[in-house]
Formats: structure tokens, C-alpha cells, sequence
């Protein structure tokens, strides 16, 4: 017999909850895996979730469960408070880490700052998480190890959730470039390498910064947003591979720290010097013959042929290059439309393939796709390649941008619009009959609702 209090506990009422609580482990695990996987999975929900919701159930279960069983043991439950405030002093001390761990666990299924699937970083390891049990928490690595962090690490330490809202997230790839280099064709490159990786997400758009003036380089930043985070480090090696690739068809030099020497005698140096200058220039000017840079060919567009290249390098930062093979297909008619096209150089046939009718040919300095990005209907004909083609894209955000900071734009695209006013009417009573149209905007003259529609879209 024990006395804790002033109370008289015999030592078969300890056994009897010893083993209430085993008994209470043992049936709460077997309950959580049935439950998680046989219930919750046929509700179609999610993994994360119904990890959540089953360490809470199971919780709770096992607390009814233990009471349950204390009840049938004939144990009184005002023993159990007695050995509770009797060991409380022991239980702060000796099992202070393990309460903290449990509660902590509590805290993370119910706040969610985590939970089994997300990919977080902590001190430097990254990795996804399994498991969130009572005491703690189990990462696995990327390189397929496991790691178990108290859960009380969560409370007390910072960390990164890097798929909290989505796996979607931005990385930065620092660039260093030489003083003489082309910052508008730099520019370009960097771009057309992020587009070229498809894990390269379109919104937010990529961009490239000039963060620095180095003691031999120029120092630039590529920021693009990436899906999914956790393959950061393959898609961060595959833009490097890209850029080196494109900096060097392009000569663009990626220098090292460097001295000037100085020689008194150094005509025969200078001579030999100056040879390989122009030599150097020849090839470079071959070399650029043969690849025009997006810069080129927009000054060639009548209407940026007045953009300096600070105004050119904005307007390349808005927008990406595409190049078509002959006969290639770039959309179908029907298909949502979500992107403004301009041609730099080759030519494309507009037709409608249902009626297999002939429309038009655009070629270089031509532009399309602004209808369906201001009326947010479906393509009206399909567009293909009828010679290798380039074209220079720009989302609808970005051509949203793109026409409040120039409204001469604005205006072009309007006027090139007036030479389709059949189509612009047809359209028009399409969206009347639909109800899509505001009274604000409508108007019976089509250019006029074009007009409208146009500042709406930019407003």
C-alpha cells in the first residue's frame, strides 16, 4: 500500500494504470493507421491532412479509451488525480523535455506552421516531412536519410517552410559579367535562358538586375520563380549550363580577377596587341551577323525603332523569344489566348482550320494575339510558321504593363484593329449575347468598345 497525500494507493491500482497506458499505446496506433488508411484515404483527402486528422482522433481516442479502461480495472479516478499531484514535481523535472515535445507536437498539428509532405529547411538541411507523432517530428533528406527533431525545435528555432502555400518559390542566380559587355544582350540571354527552363514559372515573370559594380566585373542577378522548390539545386545547375551556353555563342565573357601590367618598351607588344583587336572584332562581327540579338531585330519593328536601349532593354524584360520551325503550329483556333505576339523576323499564316479558309500572312514588324487577351475569349483562327520564324511573346500581365507605359502602343493596336471590323463586330455580339459586355464600355461603334475595352484592361 502507498500513501501519496493523505491517500491510500495500492500497488495492483499502479499496475492497473501501467497497463491501461500500454494498452492505450498499443490499441492508439493500431487505431491511427486504420483510421488514417481506411477512412480518411476513401475521403479523398489529402495526405498532409489526414495525417493531421488522425493523430488528433487517435488522441482523442486513446484519452476515452484510457479512462475507459481505468473504469473497468476498478481503479478510482480520483487515485489518478492523487499520483498525478503527487508526481507533478517529478514530472516537471525529470519528464520536463518529454511534456515540452508533447505539447509542442500539439501545437504543430493544430496551428499547422508544418505538416507531412512540406519541404522545409532547418539549420541548413533540407528535406520533407513525414511524420509529426507526440514527441517528435521526422524529416526525411533528399539524400534519403531520416531525421528526428523534437518538436519542441519547431516552437523555439526558426525555420523555412518552403512549400507552405505552394512549392512555388523564388531563387536567385548571381551572374558576373565583363565591363564591355552588352547589358541589353545580357539582359536578353538571361531571359531567354529562364524561359527555356520549363520549371521556370511565367507569373511572376523572371527579371535581371544590376546589383553592383565589382573590381572586375559587373555584377547581375537572375531572379525566377521556380516549380517545384525541392528540385532547386538541379534547376539552379540547368539555368548555369544555359547561360554558359548562350554567354558563349554570343561572346559574352564571364571574367576573373585580373592586374594591369605596365611596359615601358611595349610598341611591339601594342602592334601585336592591335592585331588581335581587329582580328577579335572581325569575329565578333561575323559572329553577330549570323545571330542577331531580340534588340536588333525590335529596333527593326517600326515602332521601336525610337526606343533607346534603356526603354528596349524594359520592353525585352517583358517579354520572351520564340522560334518557330516551318510549318510549326504556335496555337489553334479555340484555344484560351494569354499571349501578344510580335514577328522579329520570318513569316506565319492566320487561317481557320474548320473551314480550312485562308486569312492573312503577317510577317516581320506584324503583331497578334491582342484580341483575345482584351476580350478574354478563345483564339479565333489557328497561327502557324510558314518559314523558320522568331517571335517576341509577352504575357497578359505583362502586356498589361507594357501598353500603360506606352500609350502610342495603345493607339497602333487599335488602328490595326479597325482593318478587322468584321471580326471586331462578330465578336462583340458574341459577348452581348453571353452577357460579358459592361454598359460602360459597350458602344455600336466596335472601335470605340475596342477603345474601352482596352482602357479597362489597363486600369
Amino acid at each position: 500500500m502507498l500513501t501519496v497525500g493523505g491517500t491510500s494507493i495500492s500497488l495492483i491500482a499502479l499496475l492497473q494504470i501501467v497497463i491501461a497506458l500500454i494498452l492505450v499505446i498499443i490499441i492508439g496506433k493500431i487505431f491511427k493507421k486504420i483510421f488514417k488508411e481506411n477512412i480518411l484515404n476513401k475521403l479523398n483527402i489529402d495526405s498532409a491532412n489526414r495525417e493531421t486528422f488522425a493523430n488528433i482522433i487517435s488522441y482523442f481516442f486513446g484519452a476515452i479509451l484510457f479512462i475507459l479502461l481505468l473504469q473497468y480495472f476498478g481503479v478510482n479516478l480520483s487515485t489518478l488525480a492523487v499520483i498525478g499531484g503527487g508526481l507533478g514535481l517529478g514530472i516537471g523535472f525529470g519528464l520536463q523535455d518529454i511534456t515540452k515535445n508533447f505539447i509542442s507536437g500539439l501545437t504543430l498539428l493544430f496551428e499547422r506552421p508544418i505538416k507531412p509532405g512540406d519541404f522545409i529547411e532547418i539549420e541548413n538541411i533540407k528535406g520533407y516531412v513525414t511524420e509529426i507523432s507526440t514527441r517528435s517530428t521526422v524529416v526525411e533528406t533528399q539524400d534519403g536519410s531520416e531525421i528526428f527533431i523534437p518538436n519542441s525545435f519547431f516552437i523555439n528555432h526558426r525555420f523555412t517552410n518552403w512549400s507552405y502555400n505552394s512549392f512555388t518559390a523564388r531563387i536567385i542566380i548571381p551572374i558576373a559579367v565583363a565591363y564591355q559587355s552588352d547589358l541589353v544582350l545580357v539582359t536578353e540571354l538571361l531571359l531567354q535562358s529562364a524561359y527555356q527552363e520549363s520549371r521556370v514559372v511565367a507569373h511572376p515573370s523572371p527579371e535581371v538586375l544590376l546589383v553592383g559594380f565589382g573590381d572586375s566585373s559587373l555584377n547581375l542577378e537572375l531572379r525566377v520563380w521556380i516549380n517545384p522548390i525541392d528540385q532547386e539545386p538541379e534547376i539552379r545547375s540547368n539555368l548555369n549550363f544555359i547561360i554558359e551556353y548562350l554567354f558563349r555563342q554570343y561572346n559574352i565573357t564571364i571574367p576573373f580577377p585580373q592586374r594591369d601590367v605596365w611596359l615601358k618598351n611595349y610598341s611591339d607588344v601594342l602592334e601585336n596587341k592591335n592585331i588581335n583587336i581587329s582580328q577579335e572584332k572581325n569575329n565578333q562581327n561575323h559572329h553577330h551577323k549570323s545571330k542577331k540579338s531580340i534588340k536588333d531585330m525590335l529596333w527593326e519593328v517600326d515602332y521601336f525603332q525610337d526606343f533607346n536601349e534603356i526603354e528596349i532593354r524594359k520592353l525585352i524584360e517583358s517579354g520572351y523569344r520564340k522560334n518557330l520551325e516551318k510549318e510549326q503550329i504556335l496555337f489553334k483556333e479555340n484555344e484560351i489566348g494569354d499571349t501578344f505576339y510580335i514577328i522579329l523576323s520570318g513569316k506565319v499564316e492566320v487561317f481557320v482550320e474548320k473551314i480550312n479558309k485562308h486569312l492573312n500572312y503577317l510577317k516581320a514588324g506584324s503583331f497578334f494575339g491582342e484580341l483575345s487577351l482584351m476580350l478574354g475569349m478563345p483564339r479565333t483562327a489557328t497561327v502557324k510558321a510558314v518559314e523558320p520564324t522568331i517571335l517576341f511573346c509577352i504575357n497578359q500581365a505583362n502586356f498589361r504593363k507594357l501598353l500603360m507605359k506606352n500609350p502610342e502602343l495603345y493607339d497602333l493596336i487599335v488602328n490595326k484593329l479597325s482593318e478587322r471590323k468584321n471580326e471586331l463586330v462578330e465578336r462583340q455580339n458574341e459577348l452581348r449575347r453571353m452577357g460579358l459586355i459592361d454598359k460602360e464600355e459597350d458602344d455600336n461603334n466596335p472601335l470605340i468598345w475596342v477603345r474601352n475595352r482596352l482602357k479597362k484592361l489597363i486600369t
